[in-house]
């Protein structure tokens, strides 16, 4: 179980690391275009320190998946929050791998909650994260928002009604006061932030435009630098990509 595991875990260290590495994608870091705070290699860095959190994150899957664990103890936030500690321990830039890692959690853990009982496919895995947001609860809310401040995450704005601004540090007390879930914190957020949605309706844009492209791509060119920056560019012209609206305007 370990080995498959750490095998889910090595697969999401290289998703991060292809992606980040791909060139040109418009808005994002790259050798060429590194940000005000962080370069390319802070967030090379940081994916590969993400990697052990990630593997934890798919072997709680598959022990819910063998029925050992209930989907609501699989622990998203706090997979998320050790991912991004380690992530931020690792380089000394600013948020590298935040958005990437919000996604990879809950899709590590459902590929390893799929893997167990053998029945792997990118439709059951969209549904798996579907459910799995869903069955998280107050503390992996309160492990989300610490995972928010570790990474320095920037141009936030004002939460949704009823939720604390993520920004203070007394927020990962108010969530736990508010009993408030992880899913009441990413449905409310979903409609100023793609991340979110993506989350609260199963990686629609990732498995079902995103995936496909890439796919097509690399069959056709057998260049993943191609076929990472094809998939990025089919996901931007359906959905623009609400980080890089808030940091420099949707126009």
């Amino acid at each position: 179980m370990r080995r498959e595991a750490e095998s889910i875990g090595l697969a999401a260290q290289l998703a991060i690391i292809l992606e980040v590495s791909a060139y040109p994608k418009p808005g994002n870091v790259s050798r060429l275009h590194p940000f005000k705070d962080s370069s390319l290699d802070h967030f090379l860095a940081g994916g590969v320190a993400a990697g052990p959190a990630l593997a934890e994150a798919a072997l709680k899957g598959l022990k819910a998946g063998l029925g050992r664990l209930p989907l609501s103890r699989v622990g998203l936030g706090l997979h998320l929050e050790r991912a991004v500690r380690a992530s931020r321990a690792m380089h000394h830039g600013g948020n590298t791998n935040f958005g990437t890692l919000l996604l990879l959690v809950p899709m590590a853990a459902a590929a390893g909650f799929l893997k167990a009982q053998g029945r792997f496919s990118i439709n059951r895995l969209g549904l798996m994260v579907k459910r799995l947001v869903r069955e998280a609860g107050v503390e992996d809310a309160v492990g989300l928002y610490r995972a928010v401040r570790l990474a320095g995450v920037g141009g936030l704005g004002a939460p949704p009604r009823g939720l604390p601004d993520a920004s203070k540090p007394e927020a990962p007390e108010e969530v736990r006061r508010g009993r408030l879930t992880f899913y009441r914190i990413v449905e409310a957020c979903s409609p100023q932030d793609s991340l979110c949605r993506e989350l609260v309706e199963g990686l629609p844009l990732t498995l079902r435009r995103g995936y496909p492209t890439l796919l097509e791509t690399y069959k056709k060119t057998g260049d993943i630098n191609r076929a990472v920056v094809q998939a990025y560019l089919t996901i931007l012209a359906s959905q623009p990509d609400t980080l890089i609206a808030r940091k420099a305007g949707r126009k």
